[in-house]
């Protein structure tokens, strides 16, 4: 009984890590709380997961077991090569007029809706012993990875590739698929003629598989990282902008002094990135030792909390100890919101939690 829990525990888990359930779990982190998510994500599980092991039990009473095993590791195989689909990250338009745990069960029930989760799920049921710890088992996998996507994809998600996790998840399926295939009584007469010349073609089309799976995934990276880079040109040219409307102009500062003071430091760096021109790593300054005009606060207050946002939207970029447009910004900013700059940090979250503590006004959704 335990065995099927565990199973199916695993193969869930597997399936869905790196999968758009990390992806949106993350972004319902930045509207609602861990609790409430994870108790969404449970109830949108298991009733997408119970209706598959419904149907699943009923399929096990008019079908040989013997051919339902089969089957299920056939299945298995296809699930296999599924798991290697290179897909964009979609922007999810979460609505939230339900209430968080609602919004979140909704979403999740219908965005796993004849996914390889709730068909593995089925296929799990057909000659289970106990549905209901099958049942146990997939809600559970779905919690975890989600727990997962919360706790740890948002500092480790730039650093753990999808290549490597979905490799994981083909070889999880991949595995089962054939123990059940080896292990069914249907196949137990099968002689080496026959396996020899399916293995050799499961290996064929797995090499196939695998590197159309690595170039797909290779091109969009690629275009990713062009919209990126144009994301990141636009905000500069924007933020450049905002920049300009503290600079109080020589009739209040009556000699320009240029990059001398904070202001023209900024707008010459931001017309680096604004431009795409590489930033001259030699002539980053210190900002503490840049001249400070008494600039108006509460606009540079508006400007701090875009670049807040910024790399609310991209933490990946956080982290240029003073050697990145925006961290030199950044650092300029606080200088004339909080009197100094904050410092470095390694991690966005780190920041955030920094900040909040100096003024809680710019706190962003608790993760």
């Amino acid at each position: 009984m335990f065995a099927e829990y565990f199973q199916a525990l695993a193969l869930i888990f597997i399936a869905e890590m790196g999968d758009k359930t990390q992806i949106l779990s993350m972004a319902f982190a930045t509207k609602f709380k861990i609790r409430q998510i994870l108790i969404g994500v449970a109830l949108g599980a298991a009733l997408n997961h119970g209706l598959a092991i419904a149907f699943g039990t009923l399929l096990s009473r008019y079908v040989p077991l013997e051919l339902l095993q089969l089957v299920a590791g056939v299945l298995f195989l296809f699930f296999a090569f599924w798991s290697l689909q290179a897909q964009e990250a979609e922007e999810e338009d979460v609505k939230s007029a339900y209430g968080p745990v609602l919004t979140v069960a909704l979403a999740f029930f219908l965005g796993e809706l004849g996914d390889k989760t709730q068909l593995t799920a089925l296929t799990l049921s057909a000659g289970a012993k106990s549905p209901v710890m099958v049942l146990a088992g997939t809600v559970s996998g779905m919690v975890l990875t989600s727990l997962i996507g919360i706790l740890v994809g948002i500092k480790l998600g730039d650093k753990i590739k999808e290549l490597h996790l979905k490799l994981g998840a083909f070889s999880v399926f991949m595995f089962f698929g054939l123990q059940k295939i080896f292990t069914s009584p249907l196949t137990g007469s099968w002689s080496w003629l026959v396996w020899i010349p399916l293995l050799a073609a499961l290996a064929v089309l797995s090499y196939f598989r695998i590197t159309g799976f690595r170039r797909a995934l290779s091109m969009i990276e690629k275009t990713q990282f062009q919209a990126r880079l144009e994301d990141l040109r636009a905000f500069a040219g924007t933020l450049r902008n905002e920049v300009e409307m503290l600079c109080k102009g020589e009739v209040s500062c009556s000699t320009c002094i240029g990059e001398a003071c904070l202001v023209g430091y900024m707008k010459k760096i931001l017309d680096q990135a604004a431009h795409h021109v590489e930033i001259d790593k030699s002539g980053l300054r210190n900002v503490e030792q840049l001249l400070d005009r008494s600039y108006d606060k509460q606009k540079a207050r508006g400007i701090l909390n875009m670049i807040n946002r910024f790399y609310a939207e991209y933490p990946e970029s956080f982290g240029g100890h003073g050697h990145d447009a925006f961290e030199s910004v950044r650092l300029s900013i606080e200088r004339i919101v909080f009197g100094a700059p904050l410092g470095e940090f390694d991690k966005y979250q780190d920041y955030k939690h920094a900040i909040e503590a100096k003024d809680s006004s710019f706190g962003l959704k608790k993760l």
